[in-house]
């Protein structure tokens, strides 16, 4: 049987192969047989958008090739991909990109698109899987937690481990914590040697710090996000399977083809162990970044 990551990167590429036809969860659910509702929570957890929306903009920015590229009428456009009636193609056309068709056309305005999401399909980790980048601001927030100094030969073992500690009994004595389910990490390169990792949850309120813990505030932030998925829990995050993402993401960061420049001494990732009903792991790492 077919896990559910492999199938989410099926139903992605059954979504482009068939952009013009008229696709539904319930539609797609049956050529990967899987429940629709599941296929539906799946997709959600995965990509924090339904999938009905995702089809929809997908189908809508393939329309805007043929609306820039043709001189097609909209009407024919609109029945092309799967709207009985040009009105209604319109209007979710406004809705999605603030212009109708016509607009667009005749302005020659520049629009941003929902692009395809991106798999890195050489890279399954284990039995799970990496995706990314996508570009996100994240909004100022704070933490609570402690620093963990770690040499960089082993750091990764090691961090495992002081997550775990942390996770499990250390944070018990932080109040005001914004979520039970959210642990953050925040990482930063002091030197060659060193690592410095600091392991928290997210607070609203500093005024009463635990012994031995300290607050940091991250502040708004462009990022890379990169979003590993696992078949398994939280817990099951060991050495080999972070060594494993670092190796993704670094590849990715190294390549000279690639959209962003990343800064490399600072970063942060969350995992949520509690979003998605069943053994599975969702773990998302931010990488400051400018786009090329």
């Amino acid at each position: 049987m077919r896990d559910s990551l492999e199938l989410l990167e099926h139903v992605l590429l059954e979504i482009e192969k068939n952009i013009k036809a008229p696709l539904t969860a319930a539609s797609l659910s049956k050529k990967v047989n899987m429940s629709s509702a599941h296929l539906q929570r799946l997709f959600r957890y995965a990509f924090e958008q339904p999938i009905a929306s995702y089809i929809r903009s997908r189908r809508l920015a393939a329309a805007l090739e043929d609306i820039l590229n043709t001189d097609l009428r909209i009407i024919d456009i609109a029945n092309e991909y799967g709207f009985e009636y040009e009105q209604t193609f319109i209007r979710a056309f406004k809705r999605e990109h603030g212009l109708t068709p016509g607009e667009i056309r005749n302005s020659g305005a520049m629009i941003h698109v929902v692009s395809p999401f991106p798999l890195f399909r050489k890279s399954r980790i284990g039995n799970g899987m990496c995706f990314g980048p996508v570009a996100v601001t994240v909004p100022q927030f704070k933490v609570l937690g402690k620093w963990h100094e770690l040499h960089v030969h082993g750091h990764q073992k090691l961090a495992v481990e002081a997550g775990e500690q942390f996770w499990l009994y250390e944070r018990e004595s932080i109040d005001d914590q914004i979520s039970n389910n959210e642990y953050i990490v925040l990482v930063k390169a002091c030197d060659e040697d060193f690592r410095h990792w600091f392991t928290s949850v997210r607070v609203n309120d500093t005024t009463n710090i635990p012994q031995e813990m300290m607050t940091e505030t991250v502040p708004t932030t462009f990022c890379a996000r990169f979003r590993y998925i696992g078949h398994h829990h939280y817990l099951g995050l060991r050495e080999d399977l972070v060594n494993l993402m670092y190796k993704t993401i670094n590849d990715y960061v190294n390549d000279e083809n690639s959209e962003y420049l990343i800064n490399k001494e600072f970063f942060f990732y969350t995992i949520d162990g509690m979003i998605y009903d069943g053994p599975y792991c969702r773990m998302d790492w931010y990488m400051p970044a400018i786009k090329k």
